[in-house]
């Protein structure tokens, strides 16, 4: 389990909290035309910024307890768009997004891999120009 000792580590801490929540908000709002049936719970219910907000506050709580590097599947809808994400050394969250779809509708595929990189959470070795 991480803990966070000093005013700076939980500063990093609700930064990269807030943009795990503007990323899974924008990454919604562009798959949610795509394919509105196949859309799971977690879209259904985290429409508004305050429920996406304590969603991304409890996945933070789950990367501190599973500690440094260990990764976090969420489903972003039920036909395969799958989000990883983990917390890494310096307090900083990265991820990224996999899955079936990606090869049905690349654009969504890119797009969201690009709303993750302009809120640095696209890892460096995953460059979203080289995506399918």
């Amino acid at each position: 389990m991480v803990s966070l000792t000093t005013k700076t580590q939980r500063y990093k801490v609700n930064r990269a909290k807030h943009e795990l929540c503007w990323a899974l908000a924008l990454s919604i709002f562009v798959l949610e035309p795509i394919d509105p049936a196949s859309i799971s719970g977690l879209i259904d219910s985290q429409r508004t910024y305050g429920s996406m907000k304590k969603y991304a506050e409890e996945l933070v709580k789950e990367m501190m307890v599973a500690g440094f590097n260990n990764h976090l599947e969420i489903r972003l809808n039920r036909a395969g768009f799958k989000f990883y994400v983990w917390l890494n050394p310096d307090l900083s969250i990265s991820g990224y997004i996999h899955g079936d779809q990606r090869w049905d509708h690349p654009g969504a595929y890119r797009a969201i891999s690009f709303i993750l990189k302009s809120y640095g959470l696209l890892p460096e070795d995953r460059d979203w120009q080289n995506l399918p």
